[in-house]
């Protein structure tokens, strides 16, 4: 069997959408199950090591305001704690 991709969405409710009317399936975050809509089935996946995926940080270009500073280095302090990986220097 071949896969390949019927249609592409431009959020995750359009993406849940396309999945309730019998368009495909898809792999999805976990926060999902909140908007799921009654027509699709959510199931956790059993899988060992856990998967990891990337996640970013935007932010305007330019911006110093102070939350913002205030939030760049607690997500800096979460992020040491837990693995060696830091963000790039502003």
């Amino acid at each position: 069997m071949i896969f390949g991709e019927v249609i592409e969405t431009d959020s995750v409710l359009g993406t849940l959408n396309a999945v309730g009317a019998g368009l495909g399936f898809c792999f999805t975050p976990d926060y999902v199950r909140q908007i799921c809509p009654a027509t699709v089935a959510i199931r956790s996946l059993d899988i060992d090591p856990l998967l990891q995926i990337d996640l970013l940080v935007a932010f305007r270009t330019g911006d110093d305001t102070p939350a913002l500073q205030v939030f760049l280095d607690l997500l800096r302090t979460w992020i040491a704690e837990r693995q060696p990986v830091a963000l790039p220097a502003e």
